[in-house]
């Protein structure tokens, strides 16, 4: 891990797979996200106590487990608060929720229990309901669902830090099926983000620090050409007769040239187009249809 200085007072902490946020008030510190697990947030603290700044607090983006798996770490060293969205708050009191969201809403099995989906318990407040903190450290939260249905960004001066909001395109290309719970709250983020006028920064968590507006548009519009271009997928799928969610997702993995063979990131595929069903029907566009015992959609 490095220290990347953006402004006078707002650094990034750049490691191998994720950026995570670092703004400073003399020598306090506040973190945005602590990244994997405990070797993570051990990480940070060497680095920050190296450095001679003192941990105040952490915020949490979302409540995946690769956001806040060195919480608990960190609290245990620096004995400070968490803060999220009040809807991520749960997911970081009761970590069991994300794979439990990942699998039908039922117990999950403990294939699916591990450090990527499951991070240890962590302590967690909503952010909104506490105003002087927000006003102690001059940061604005910005609503960014989409990713997650309470996903925030971070804004300090001229930088926002937008969490899982969109991909760089590297990460795009080896992941082209972007995981999301909600599809038009995504796509009304990144139309949002693509416009964020006041920024001279967009640091989003994986490998990806745009420095002028211009060069986040680009990226922000390869996002959005993605979620459309298989929003048309599923829909002319669709209209050739009704499909089964698994023939959707075999679709959609042909139509990005992609053979998943990993059960992992089947299971956050099915997730994702469950999202994008979830969208037509509400728009009545698709309707659900049982045949032989056997769970069909087709266009309306």
């Amino acid at each position: 891990m490095h220290l990347n200085q953006i402004t006078e007072k707002v650094f990034v902490i750049q490691s191998r797979t994720i950026n995570l946020g670092l703004i400073l008030q003399g020598k306090e510190c506040i973190l945005i996200d602590t990244g994997l697990d405990k070797t993570s947030g051990q990480m940070i603290y060497n680095l920050i106590s190296e450095k001679g700044l003192q941990l105040k607090a952490i915020i949490n983006t979302h409540g995946h487990a690769d956001h806040f798996g060195g919480n608990a770490r960190l609290v245990k060293l620096a004995n400070v608060p968490v803060y999220s969205s009040a809807w991520e708050v749960n997911f970081l009191k009761s970590p069991l929720l994300e794979p439990f969201s990942l699998f039908c809403g039922v117990n999950p099995p403990q294939i699916l229990q591990n450090k990527f989906y499951m991070a240890p318990c962590s302590p967690g407040e909503n952010i909104l309901s506490n105003k002087d903190f927000i006003n102690y450290w001059g940061i604005e939260v910005v609503p960014l669902p989409g990713h997650t249905l309470g996903m925030i960004g971070i804004r300090k001066d001229n930088v926002i830090f937008v969490g899982d909001a969109y991909l760089c395109k590297k990460i795009l290309d080896k992941h082209p099926v972007p995981f999301l719970a909600d599809v038009d709250a995504l796509i009304g983020t990144l139309a949002m983000l693509k416009d964020y006028q006041d920024c001279d920064y967009q640091i989003n968590s994986h490998q990806g620090i745009y420095s002028n507006l211009k060069d986040a548009r680009h990226v922000i519009e390869l996002n959005i050409q993605r979620l459309e271009e298989i929003y048309a997928v599923l829909k002319k799928t669709l209209d050739k007769s009704p499909k089964t969610t698994e023939e959707l997702v075999k679709a959609t993995l042909e139509y990005v040239n992609v053979e998943c063979i990993t059960y992992l990131v089947y299971q956050l595929i099915i997730v994702t187009i469950n999202a994008y069903l979830a969208s037509l029907l509400d728009k009545h566009m698709i309707q659900p249809i049982i045949k032989n015992n056997i769970l069909y959609w087709s266009r309306v």
